[in-house]
């Protein structure tokens, strides 16, 4: 789906979550960082506090060097965890965001052990691409059991 059909979509229903997630995916990826938090954040107005937009958030604050929101933002994971599940891949995302990837590897394995259905994106997710050069992210590949 492009931005364009993205956008159409949100004129239909500017409610739509799928569509502001996915739209601030391609933000982030064409590095309009602003734009892509601002997609999230209309995400949050519909599924207030959702772990999956925060966590994307971090990563985002991470990737743009912006550490105090990007541990701002992991903080409010790890509270929301302790009254409802936090999914550690998205922890593992902020950390990767800000080149923490000792932290990163140490969310991923546990992902692992939490049998996160996250996992089956870790190839193609281009939030992580910061941690595919690291001999652990080969490892955790086929530890999962998907193809290299």
């Amino acid at each position: 789906m492009t931005s364009s059909n993205l956008k159409s979509t949100l004129e239909l229903s500017p409610q739509y979550p799928n569509a502001h997630l996915w739209l601030s995916r391609a933000y982030q990826q064409k590095k309009m960082y602003r734009e892509a938090v601002a997609e999230y954040k209309k995400t949050l107005i519909v599924i207030p506090d959702w772990p999956v937009a925060l966590a994307s958030i971090g990563n985002i604050y991470g990737e743009m060097q912006e550490v105090a929101n990007a541990r701002r933002m992991l903080d409010t994971l790890a509270m929301f965890s302790s009254k409802e599940f936090v999914t550690s891949y998205g922890v593992a995302l902020i950390y990767a965001g800000m080149g923490e990837k000792d932290k990163a590897f140490q969310w991923l394995d546990k992902s692992y052990e939490e049998h996160s259905n996250f996992l089956v994106w870790l190839k193609v997710d281009p939030r992580g691409a910061s941690i595919r050069s690291d001999k652990r992210y080969i490892e955790l590949i086929r530890k999962i059991g998907l193809p290299l």
